[in-house]
């Protein structure tokens, strides 16, 4: 698209705008034979269609198992205020990507649109005495959030633990603190999310202390596929048990281990991590990348 300014035109607005499905990353002013210095007094960057920002819960549980139940309790913050009440959107899915209805806040439904105020907090809980249901959360807004999810267990009412871990975005190079001992009966849990429209491949690779491979795993560790908003959640203890299409030898360390885990999306993947003690969650683990949040 050109725009040529007139004589006629000059120290006049001139606006930008496309009806293409992709926005406008750069504009060229050519000034042509002007010779006068030419002066951009003001440059307003207006959207059509607000952006919108996703955060997400790679794992949500609700309802009862046996004498066991399980609750999560999804926190949404406001921190920048503003003068406006906004609108928030928040979706339930299955791990295969389909919508999954959850009983929160009494009402069963797989879509909430909440009502925040500035510097507000909106709270869902799931309902621990409804069907057991696993899947993940997008909460979806017209400005960055803080989203917490807290996770608790208990049994014949009486809990037997809670953690809290933040909500996450989508990105391609992430690592985490992992702990497998058979001794001490400490797991990890992974839960990974594609968020993308189409299928993404992810390699996982746990690295030593010293940065080096396990013995009896060949590189890249394990790759898996997973298909257009799925979501799958395994323990560390399962590692080599996982679908991998690598065809890569894996033998994981009998007798436990304390690293990391490299997880590379070939696309940006959502993850969480929790330490589990005798199979209950203790704590949420730092999911750290250099690549920034937003």
């Amino acid at each position: 698209m050109e725009q040529e300014l007139t004589t006629a035109a000059r120290g006049t607005f001139v606006g930008l705008e496309t009806t293409a499905g992709e926005g406008i990353s750069s504009a060229v002013l050519d000034y042509g034979e002007e010779t006068a210095p030419e002066v951009i007094h003001s440059l307003l960057v207006d959207f059509v269609s607000p952006p919108q920002f996703r955060t997400y819960v790679p794992q949500v549980v609700q309802g009862k198992a046996g004498s066991v139940s399980y609750v999560t309790t999804i926190k949404i913050e406001d921190l920048r205020g503003g003068r406006s009440d906004f609108q928030v959107e928040a979706n339930f899915f299955s791990p295969s990507g389909e919508p999954l209805a959850l009983r929160v806040n009494g009402q069963e439904a797989s879509h909430l649109t909440l009502t925040l105020r500035p510097f507000g907090m909106a709270v869902l809980v799931s309902d621990p005495s409804a069907e057991l249901r696993l899947g993940y959360a997008v909460i979806e807004s017209p400005r960055p959030l803080v989203v917490e999810a807290e996770y608790q267990v208990s049994s014949d009412d009486s809990p037997l633990s809670r953690v809290t871990v933040r909500g996450g975005e989508a990105k391609m190079i992430q690592s985490s603190l992992v702990e497998v001992s058979p001794d001490s009966q400490t797991d990890t849990g992974i839960a990974i999310l594609n968020p993308q429209p189409r299928a993404v491949l992810v390699e996982l690779t746990p690295l030593k202390e010293s940065g080096n491979r396990p013995e009896g795993i060949d590189p890249p560790g394990v790759r898996l596929r997973l298909e257009p908003g799925a979501q799958t959640a395994f323990m560390l203890s399962q590692f080599c048990s996982l679908p991998d299409i690598s065809g890569s030898s894996c033998n994981f360390p009998t007798g436990g281990f304390i690293g990391q885990l490299h997880i590379r999306g070939y696309e940006p993947v959502v993850v969480t991590t929790l330490r589990l003690v005798n199979g209950l969650p203790q704590a949420g683990l730092p999911v750290r990348s250099l690549e920034p949040d937003f």
